[in-house]
């Protein structure tokens, strides 16, 4: 195989947006634009990077559109499966085939988990399953070597129970013609074909498991002129559990083909304390990395906690209510995403997972605020507002056969109503007038989520922002992103982060604190450890 080109850089440096883009400008003039691949380790960052490279004057002029980059700007994943369609993929979304597992095995049925789109994440056996995966290993081979706090997570079934689904599940696949992630890459692996790709580049590429890195080597098997870039940062490797191999990315990486060095996201104390972190890693690999912060000046403040009073935590309030600016809240693991809740609830934030809708949808504050200060009060409102909170309503204050659908309005106008006229339109009784504000008349709220709500509104929501500018997610899942603030938690309850290795918390601590731009709020642990000895 043509000898890998390892393309490294700290956070912030361009790897994706300034090395992928302008390599790719790079290899359109030498070849094939068919048989150029570009992969991530996401549909979120592929879908990115292809819509830049659409925008790229040398992809226009060919008249070329997003499809015709579906199955050459994507995952590893999605690449590995175009060459093997055919066959149904279960990404863990489908009630159905869970359902269908639990009644041919009963072992599918002990504990309490989630279903939907988390189950996959939540399962004891698939956690096993997919990590086994990851790794290159059988589930035995994998369950007997794992340490006491890994084996918590696939909790509660043990070796015997999780051989047995594992049984179960491969038969299901089988008969149904479905197949997993894991599916996409081993099918491709088994092939005999040889790959026709003439370059190669892959992003994030610490992140590739064992599995994926043999894909990698048969996709570019027969690149030319050495074109088969690997992009990524060894110090970013954060996802061993699931096979990334970060210490032999740290090694091959240590000198490698090309150093990106210009920072464009961190700010010169948030660059400082980050460098501070990954300094024993460095040294450890016998490299250091040259990288400049931005010209922001930045700030590192210490909160005692979020329950706790605090003059910094008072700050920090001050500065989400107060600014225009984007806050993300990490952490390592549980307890602590309760509790960044609560702390949201408590002081009225509107907030949402990474990637995910909002706490309390901005149409549902939206529905309140126009109800009870523009409609209950006679004003007229536009029809689309009156629209938003008509599906919150019920048979309370609207007519039979009109309670949340909002087909009686596709007939009238579009123009402002007061509740007056609507109540002549036959669409709400009279009785509105009498019950009061939204909260007392809508459905579909418990009491903690009025008492958010009411909480939220009386601080002034800005409606006019198009965006929820506070988030929250555990390292895993914010790593890639970017925000103006970082609020890092540096506990490492509940005890079994603790175990983890030493480098594997201090790469974590890293990620964390890159994601901040200015500022960086630093959650001082109560429990007196802290993730990689973050102070």
């Amino acid at each position: 195989m043509t000898k890998i080109r390892f393309v490294v850089g700290p956070p912030g440096t361009g790897k994706t947006h300034i090395f992928l883009i302008n390599k790719y400008k790079e290899l359109l003039k030498k070849y094939d634009i068919e048989k150029i691949i570009l992969t991530s380790h996401t549909n979120v960052a592929s879908d990115q990077i292809k819509k830049a490279i659409l925008e790229l004057p040398e992809v226009k002029s060919r008249g070329l559109r997003k499809k015709f980059f579906d199955y050459r700007v994507c995952t590893i994943h999605k690449y590995c499966r175009s060459k093997n369609p055919g066959s149904d993929v279960w990404d863990g979304i489908c009630d159905d085939h869970f359902e269908n597992l639990c009644m041919e095995n009963i072992n599918f049925k002990l504990g309490k988990h989630e279903t939907g789109k988390e189950l996959k994440k939540t399962h004891g056996f698939f956690k096993c399953y997919s990590d086994a995966h990851g790794k290159g290993l059988t589930l035995k081979e994998h369950y007997n070597t794992c340490s006491p706090h890994v084996l918590q997570e696939y909790k509660p079934y043990n070796l015997r129970q999780i051989e047995h689904m594992e049984e179960t599940y491969e038969k299901y696949k089988q008969r149904n013609r479905i197949s997993d992630f894991a599916d996409m890459i081993d099918k491709y692996n088994n092939q005999n074909d040889e790959s026709d790709i003439q370059a190669l580049i892959i992003d994030e590429a610490q992140d590739c498991n064992v599995p994926q890195l043999k894909a990698v080597k048969k996709m570019g098997a027969n690149v030319r002129d050495g074109h088969l870039y690997m992009v990524g940062d060894p110090d970013q490797t954060i996802f061993e559990f699931s096979g990334s191999d970060a210490d032999a990315f740290h090694k091959n990486a240590a000198q490698p083909w090309q150093e990106l060095t210009e920072g464009l996201r961190c700010s010169k104390v948030v660059n400082a304390f980050a460098r501070k972190i990954i300094k024993p890693l460095w040294t450890k690999y016998g490299y250091e990395r040259v990288w400049t912060p931005t010209k922001d000046e930045g700030n590192i403040i210490r909160i005692p906690g979020l329950k706790s009073p605090s003059l910094n935590l008072d700050k920090l309030i001050y500065k989400i209510k107060n600014t225009e600016e984007t806050f993300i809240f990490t952490y390592r693991g549980n307890p602590t995403n309760h509790a960044v809740r609560k702390f949201f609830i408590q002081h009225g934030i509107v907030f949402a997972h990474i990637n995910s809708s909002p706490h309390v949808p901005v149409k549902e504050l939206r529905a309140h605020k126009n109800y009870d200060e523009v409609f209950l009060k006679g004003k007229p409102l536009e029809l689309k507002y009156i629209k938003q909170f008509h599906n919150y309503l019920g048979r309370k204050v609207v007519v039979h056969g009109k309670t949340g659908k909002t087909l009686c309005f596709d007939e009238m106008i579009d123009k402002p109503y007061t509740i007056h006229e609507l109540i002549k339109e036959d669409i709400y009784k009279p009785e509105i007038l009498e019950n009061g504000n939204f909260h007392i008349v809508r459905t579909g709220a418990n009491i903690e989520r009025i008492a958010y709500i009411k909480k939220v509104l009386s601080k002034g929501f800005n409606f006019a922002e198009d965006k929820v500018r506070v988030e929250y997610g555990n390292i895993h899942e914010i790593k890639g992103i970017t925000r103006d603030n970082c609020v890092f938690d540096t506990s490492v309850y509940p005890f079994r982060y603790s175990q983890e290795p030493r480098d594997t918390q201090i790469r974590l601590s890293y990620t964390a604190v890159t994601r901040a731009r200015y500022d960086l709020f630093i959650i001082q642990s109560s429990l007196g450890a802290t993730l990689g000895g973050v102070k």
